[in-house]
């Protein structure tokens, strides 16, 4: 669950920065392979993931489903 995603546009998003970019690093610092696969449609929240997940140095790969 990420503070406020959904009920504050710009806190939310941070938040969910910030959740995606603990969650990779900490998964690549006990070795493990992190992705992000974002697919369907175009959405602010998706868009901010495949970011932080990008800045975290994570895999990453957009998909166009639509």
């Amino acid at each position: 669950m990420v503070p406020g995603l959904g009920v504050d546009f710009h806190e939310g998003l941070l938040q969910l920065a910030l959740a995606v970019d603990n969650d990779v690093r900490r998964a690549r610092g006990e070795g493990r392979l992190t992705y992000v696969v974002a697919t369907g449609g175009f959405k602010p929240k998706s868009t901010f993931a495949v970011i932080a997940a990008c800045l975290a140095e994570a895999q990453t790969s957009c998909l166009n489903c639509g």
